[in-house]
């Protein structure tokens, strides 16, 4: 699962814990897909990034200092409103934790919004 989010600085950050080494292999797709924006791939495990400034993508090192990166306030705003919308809609009587990991492995959990 990759979910870019909008840094302070306006660049777009994707935060992943893949399995196997596949952000190199990722690259290509994203370089289609967003050509003209600043975006940047991180597997946390790893320490590997790419980064792409819009022309040319880099694969980097990042730091484990790096890994709490700065979010805009509209992306904080939207997570918030996410989560609220989350709770919201939540029967607690109808909680079923073994049908939410047929759909979403619970490995992943930590990247969705609404599990933080």
């Amino acid at each position: 699962m990759a979910r870019f989010r909008e840094l302070s600085d306006g660049m777009l950050c994707c935060q992943l814990q893949p399995t196997c080494c596949v952000v190199p292999v990722m690259t290509p797709h994203f370089v289609r897909r967003f050509p003209a924006e600043r975006w940047g791939l991180h597997d946390t495990g790893r320490g590997l990034g790419v980064y792409y400034d819009g022309r040319q993508p880099v694969v980097v090192t990042i730091p484990r200092a790096a890994a709490a990166p700065d979010l805009s306030a509209d992306e904080e705003a939207i997570a918030g409103v996410w989560q609220d919308y989350y709770r919201t809609i939540a029967i607690p009587s109808r909680r079923n934790e073994a049908l939410r990991r047929s759909y979403m492995p619970k490995k992943y959990w930590s990247s969705l919004i609404e599990m933080k």
